[in-house]
């Protein structure tokens, strides 16, 4: 996996992983030990939506905070959750990167 993170790094482009009940990849424990696995390749990162951590009756709040830098993408149907994500910035005084064409997410 590493090689191939390598080339989206050379072209620039972040890829997201979807943490989804179900797959390899679903929560908070599985994604860290993804992370290990590609010696923390900066190019993995998550494509967050909120509904998938409330179906799994896990905080999806404190993904927010601890994924902050991770997350790139958010699921498009969940302004709301970037509305508490925002909020929940202000209150830990976290700040993000610009997003490339935020506008399109909504």
């Amino acid at each position: 996996m590493i090689p191939i993170l390598n080339e989206f790094d050379n072209q620039g482009v972040d890829i997201c992983f979807k943490l989804r009940p179900g797959e390899d990849l679903h929560d908070r424990t599985t994604f860290e030990l993804f992370r290990g696995s590609v010696e923390n390749h900066k190019r993995a990162n998550i494509q967050y939506d909120p509904s998938h951590f409330i179906l799994q009756q896990l905080n999806y709040l404190e993904c927010l905070v601890i994924y902050h830098e991770r997350i790139k993408m958010f699921y498009p149907n969940y302004a709301l959750a970037l509305k508490t994500f925002v909020k929940v910035l202000k209150l830990t005084n976290i700040t993000l990167t610009k997003v490339e064409n935020s506008e399109d997410v909504f």
